[in-house]
C-alpha cells in the first residue's frame, strides 16, 4: 500500500527560496564590491608602473604627455 503524500507547506517554501534568493544577492553584491576593488587596485599598480617607468627615463610629465600627443597626431594623420 502507497503511502499517502505529506502536505507541502507553500509558505514554508516559499520563505525558504526567499531567503536563498535574498543571500545569493548579497553574495552577488559582495563579489562585484570586491571586483571594484580589485580593479582599482590594478589601476593604481599600472599608474604606479608608468610613473615609475617615467622618473627612471628622466623625462617630465610633461615631456611624456607631449610625445603621446604626438605619436596620436601621427598615427591619425597617416589613418586619413
Amino acid at each position: 500500500m502507497a503511502r499517502p503524500k505529506k502536505a507541502r507547506n507553500f509558505d514554508e517554501e516559499l520563505m525558504k527560496v526567499e531567503a536563498q534568493i535574498t543571500r545569493h544577492k548579497n553574495t552577488i553584491l559582495e563579489l562585484e564590491e570586491t571586483r571594484k576593488q580589485i580593479v582599482r587596485e590594478k589601476q593604481q599598480a599600472e599608474l604606479s608602473a608608468v610613473y615609475q617607468t617615467i622618473s627612471d627615463s628622466g623625462m617630465s610629465i610633461d615631456q611624456v604627455i607631449s610625445l603621446i600627443r604626438q605619436q596620436s597626431d601621427r598615427e591619425e594623420s597617416r589613418a586619413s
